[in-house]
Order: structure tokens, then C-alpha cells, then sequence
């Protein structure tokens, strides 16, 4: 899993104000919702541990980028953010011919389940504190699903000046 492909449009003072990641060989994973059990008469609600692990990964590759790349993000605290998120995922063998060529009726998006609205809320609440203060900053979001050759999750951000 990598981080590729990536840009950023650098203030003077070495502040972020757009960036666009290509997380690759990423599967894309919906927000699970919260569970809940009872024990011993009282009710227990908690998350899957699985929707933990995959926002802590998504979390750690991004922030491990910016450390690496010495990229300080801490101006989209104060503005309104525009994301725009891609999802890719490979195509299944049914849209592939024996020798590995993609079919010509094979589709170019992805209609099935996972949810675009559950993908988009997992990695944001993954960039929480990392990309942003706290997602309630995001006053647009763009999401597109598409079948692809690799999976992995485009993010582009745009923090929009002078809110």
C-alpha cells in the first residue's frame, strides 16, 4: 500500500491550500455502523474492529506523507473545505476474457454495493485531525465509485480561502 501521485499547492510560508493523494492497493471500505449486544442485562454498543483497523491504516499512510514530505496542514482549521473523492475497484474476473483483456461490455463504474455515502464517511472520519480539524469543516463533497485495473482511494482537497 502506497501513497502515489500526489500534488499540492504550497503557500509561501510552506502551508497547504490544495492536495490531491492516490492511495493505492487500498480496498475501499464502508463506515460500518455501530453494534450493539447485551450482557449481564445491560446493553453494549461498540464498533467492528475491522472498520477500526482500515481508518488507523488510512490515517497513519497519510500522515506518515505529510511528515515525510514536511507538509503543514494546520490552515484548513480555519476555512470551509471542498473534497472530492474516487474509489476504485478492480474488475471482477467476469469482466475479463481468459488470456486477462478487459471485455468490451465491461463497465466503467462501480453500481454495486458498498455505498458511495459509507465510503466517503469512513475516510473522513479517518482524516479527522489529520487533513482537517473535524469533518463538519466540509461544506462539499464529490464521490465517484469505478472499477479500475488496481484499488485504491483518490482524495482531493481544496480549502476554500476567506470562507
Amino acid at each position: 500500500m502506497t501513497i502515489t501521485d500526489t500534488s499540492f499547492d504550497i503557500a509561501k510560508d510552506k502551508k497547504i491550500l490544495n492536495a490531491s493523494f492516490l492511495l493505492r492497493d487500498v480496498i475501499p471500505q464502508p463506515q460500518e455502523r455501530p453494534r450493539a449486544t447485551v450482557r449481564g442485562g445491560r446493553l453494549w454498543v461498540y464498533k467492528d474492529k475491522y472498520g477500526a483497523a482500515y481508518q488507523k491504516m488510512i490515517r497513519n499512510m497519510v500522515d506518515y506523507h505529510l511528515r515525510e514530505k514536511k507538509i503543514i496542514v494546520d490552515t484548513w482549521d480555519k476555512y470551509p473545505l471542498r473534497i472530492d473523492f474516487a474509489f476504485y475497484f478492480e474488475y471482477p474476473k467476469q469482466h475479463r476474457r481468459e488470456n486477462g483483456e478487459l471485455k468490451k461490455s465491461a463497465p466503467l463504474y462501480h453500481i454495486t454495493k458498498p455505498d458511495i455515502s459509507n465510503l466517503v464517511k469512513s475516510v473522513e472520519d479517518a482524516l479527522n485531525g489529520i487533513l482537517w480539524r473535524d469533518d463538519s469543516q466540509i461544506m462539499h463533497v464529490g464521490a465517484q465509485k469505478f472499477f479500475s485495473n488496481f484499488y485504491g482511494i483518490r482524495i482531493e482537497i481544496t480549502s476554500v480561502l476567506g470562507g
